[in-house]
């Protein structure tokens, strides 16, 4: 009787402790995908605030005045282009 009453003592405490890690182990889990999901929010905050900054400047150019933005989108357009040779003159020296 008293080796059936260990037998089960024994198996109780066998599944208590296999309860404690998997319950451990899910803990652990869940901070890590809540860590997960903060590195992956800040990315996106980071990608989205040069391109909320885009937005306000060009904003105010097209409040300036006519032919501000035009101006701009072809300033820039011009320097896309002199990148753009630089790169095609680099490579073809490769």
């Amino acid at each position: 009787m008293e080796s059936a009453l260990a037998a089960i003592n024994t198996a109780y405490n066998q599944v208590s402790s296999d309860i404690s890690l998997a319950q451990a182990g899910a803990d652990q889990k869940i901070v890590q995908s809540k860590r997960a999901v903060e590195i992956e929010t800040l990315k996106a905050q980071a990608e989205v605030q040069p391109l909320v900054a885009l937005a306000e400047q060009l904003g105010a150019l097209k409040q300036s005045g006519p032919g501000a933005l035009d101006a701009y989108v072809r300033n820039v357009r011009l320097k896309l282009y002199s990148e753009a040779k630089t790169v095609i003159l680099e490579a073809g020296h490769d």
